[in-house]
């Protein structure tokens, strides 16, 4: 929980991010296709990012549920697992904001 603590805060940025993006977009040349192209694909990257917090979070199991139906063994595996995923999350979130940063000059 402490990475997902530390990144769910991140969220507002992607927001922040995705909305300036957008608004950026709509100054933009028809003309232009490869720019518009490559802010489509910050937006998607910056959706899927939000996506996976929020996938990862529902399918979170309950520590309690998970006592009153799995070994300790089963469980240790099973914290093993979600904190491999939630580094994923992490890293997928730091890595769209990163690259929406730059794409609008605030590196």
């Amino acid at each position: 929980m402490a990475v997902h603590d530390e990144v769910m805060p991140k969220m507002g940025e992607i927001n922040r991010i995705s909305r300036a993006i957008r608004a950026q977009m709509d100054t933009v040349p028809p003309i232009d296709t490869l720019l518009k192209l490559q802010q489509l694909d910050l937006l998607i990257r910056l959706g899927k990012a939000e996506e996976s917090m929020m996938v990862w979070m529902n399918e979170l199991e309950v520590l309690d549920d998970l006592r009153a139906t799995k070994s300790h063994q089963e469980i240790l595996r099973y914290i093993d697992s979600e904190k491999k995923r939630i580094d994923a999350v992490r890293d997928s979130m730091t890595a769209s904001i990163q690259a929406g940063e730059a794409a609008l000059g605030k590196e």
